[in-house]
């Protein structure tokens, strides 16, 4: 295969766009669709390299597979053990049990399913904060890459070869579509999987299908400015999209045809975009792009993970050391192991199985010690494991609903209920204990990033796709007409992240709830809250409202200090300079009306007594906050024996 070195440019492009949106400049605020270009350029080469040996009869999968190990294999399990290194020393424990996850996940090429189950979608917040996140997309291209070779090799005989290239053009279009309507159905699904991305690889296989007598055709003058628009087709969406943006679909199918539409013009003309494309800086960071994608993510993601901002001076130290430390792996890690002779069987025990063992004994370590809690000062860090809250409540099962609600005692009839999101999750472990020793019995209505306000669902189209707003929406009509109409239940408790909902805003800017009658807006959104608690209590109910508790901006960066500096006032606050975490929501709900007799507990007063300061910690360095934002084991264990005796 002739080597191309504008190629080698698309690589550099594609991988720059990647790091400098990463770090932190917005300006390239689309910069993740150098993913794609690296798939449209991977499914060209590769196909291209099989296709030529199946011509010459040399063609063998032993050799193509050998190849992908020496060039993926060294690098990725370098970075792999690298971070696993630097996560004993900065990360939590359970964050660190989910690296060790995450890296077993990796080495088979399965972390794409690993992070869609385990993140709420490449855009949400928490997936931020994984190290490993970026290794979905060589996980996309082995899956594609078991199944590529046969499929094309089958394309490849006379029987086919009047029909492939439409063929081809048919998957790429139905991969395209799938996309678009997994954005709407399935979002978190849509970013990570093959089949919705196997479009981007296919249309750089196409072009192999493609006769070379298409290019001579094309003329000096439409060379030119075809290349031109290829180029803008690949930096536009790169300076134009966000991560409020439908992606993949439609908005990752242009600038991979720009891709394409270089990387086909390039095989045969020569136009001034090649020629930059082929400048030595290009070529020379295109020949490192596999270490520099593999070693820039875990270093943004300690970044994200320590609450750092990513102001222009931390924003540049990314890009030197992501740079600094792919030269050296490509110098000392990639070239070695390209240049090393060894057969299939000896590569695949040294580069592969060797490796893979000690990934999963190393791993399996990890996971069975809990991410080694005694290396740690504090306890209780994402402690909010043992809910009590069933799937089948969740999913409203009719067969098992709303039995399958139930907490405390079993055999009796249910005299309370509690209806909210995760943050009333993170008390239904310990209300069920509760109600266990008071010999009560009760509902957990919980469903996770849904507001327990009829009337109100969660908007967030791009992350969560649209169906999961319908399911909220049901789910918050169900409770609310059963709550209405149970007679027994004469209790219930409403906590949601109130605050969170009335303010915050979704990927594309929007309001993340809304008020589906009265419309969005955080006046809006509580106005709902009040009626729904006005109309429960109004059928002979006390009705409680569980206020927001204190959640400190820099809480994770404090924990960090506190444990790793052992800074003892890293987790006391001054509340003098806050606005109490329910003084807007108490205004709103006087305003709008509440009843007098619907209760409000403050969570915040028995988590910080005092007025002026407000200790996070316990003299036994049992965190009061799990995440920054839920309340933990122990700080709900000191709330919920206030909640009966309310």
């Amino acid at each position: 295969m002739k080597y191309r070195a504008d190629i080698d440019g698309l690589r550099a492009i594609a991988v720059s766009l990647v790091l400098v949106y990463h770090a932190g400049f917005t300006f390239v605020s689309g910069g993740f669709i150098g993913v794609g270009v690296f798939f449209v350029i991977s499914g060209y080469l590769i196909t291209l390299v099989i296709y030529e040996e199946v011509l010459a009869g040399c063609f063998s999968f032993q050799t193509f597979y050998l190849r992908r190990m020496r060039r993926i294999l060294p690098a990725l399990f370098t970075v792999g053990f690298v971070t696993l290194i630097a996560g004993y020393f900065l990360l939590f424990p359970s964050d660190y049990t989910l690296l060790a996850k995450s890296f077993m996940a990796t080495v088979f090429f399965v972390s794409n399913f690993f992070f869609w189950k385990n993140t709420g979608g490449y855009f949400d917040s928490s997936a931020d904060e994984l190290p490993l996140l970026h290794t979905w997309s060589l996980a996309v291209e082995e899956q594609f890459y078991l199944l590529w070779p046969i499929i094309f090799i089958t394309l490849l005989r006379p029987f086919y070869r009047a029909w492939r290239i439409s063929l081809t053009v048919v998957v790429i279009s139905l991969s395209f579509i799938l996309a678009e309507w997994a954005l709407k159905e399935h979002a978190e699904a849509a970013y990570y999987f093959l089949p919705t991305r196997a479009g981007e690889l296919l249309l750089g296989a196409l072009i192999v299908f493609l006769p070379k007598s298409l290019d001579s055709k094309m003329g000096k003058g439409n060379t030119e400015f075809l290349s031109l628009i290829a180029l803008v087709l690949i930096l536009l969406p790169a300076f134009m999209l966000s991560r409020g943006s439908s992606f993949p679909g439609i908005n990752a199918f242009w600038p991979c045809l720009g891709v394409a539409l270089l990387i086909f013009i390039g095989r045969e003309s020569t136009s001034l975009v090649h020629k930059l494309l082929s400048l030595k800086l290009l070529v020379k960071i295109g020949l490192i792009s596999y270490s520099l994608y593999l070693w820039h993510w875990p270093i943004v993601a300690f970044v994200n993970y320590f609450e750092i901002e990513k102001i222009a001076i931390v924003s540049l130290l990314i890009i030197f050391c992501s740079v600094l430390l792919s030269v050296l792996s490509w110098k000392y890690v990639e070239m070695p192991f390209r240049r090393k002779q060894l057969s299939f069987k000896k590569a695949l025990s040294l580069m592969f199985v060797f490796p893979v063992l000690i990934s999963l004994a190393v791993g399996s370590h990890n996971i069975n010690s809990l991410g080694y809690p005694g290396r740690m000062a504090v306890n209780g860090w994402k402690d909010r494991n043992g809910s009590v809250s069933r799937k089948e409540c969740q999913e409203l099962d009719a067969s098992t609903y709303p039995e399958s609600c139930l907490l405390g005692e079993k055999q009796g009839l249910p005299s309370f209920a509690i209806w909210g999101d995760s943050f009333a999750d993170a008390f239904v472990p310990s209300l069920h204990v509760q109600a266990m020793k008071e010999k009560k019995t009760g509902y957990a209505f919980i469903k996770h990033s849904c507001p327990s306000i009829y009337g109100v669902l969660r908007h967030e189209p791009v992350r969560k796709g649209i169906t999961f707003s319908v399911m909220c929406k049901a789910y918050t009509r169900q409770t609310y007409e059963f709550l209405l109409s149970t007679k027994q239940v004469d209790t219930i408790y409403l906590n949601s992240a109130y605050n969170w909902y009335a303010s915050a805003s979704n990927l594309q800017g929007e309001a993340i709830a809304l008020a589906t009658e009265s419309g969005e807006g955080y006046e809006r959104v509580i106005e709902q809250l009040v009626i729904t608690a006005n109309m429960l209590n109004e059928t002979g109910k006390r009705v409680i409202i569980l206020m927001p508790h204190f959640e400190p901006k820099s809480y994770k960066a404090d924990v960090l200090a506190y444990n790793l500096l052992g800074n003892e006032r890293a987790l006391t606050y001054d509340l003098t300079r806050v606005l109490p975490p329910h003084k807007k929501l108490d205004d709103l709900l006087d305003l709008y009306g509440l009843n007098a007799n619907v209760g409000r507990l403050y969570v915040h007063h028995y988590i910080c007594p005092k007025p002026e300061t407000c200790q996070m910690v316990n003299d036994e360095n049992d965190l009061y906050l799990s995440d920054g934002h839920h309340i933990s084991k122990v700080a709900a264990e000191k709330v919920v024996p206030k909640l009966f005796g309310f």
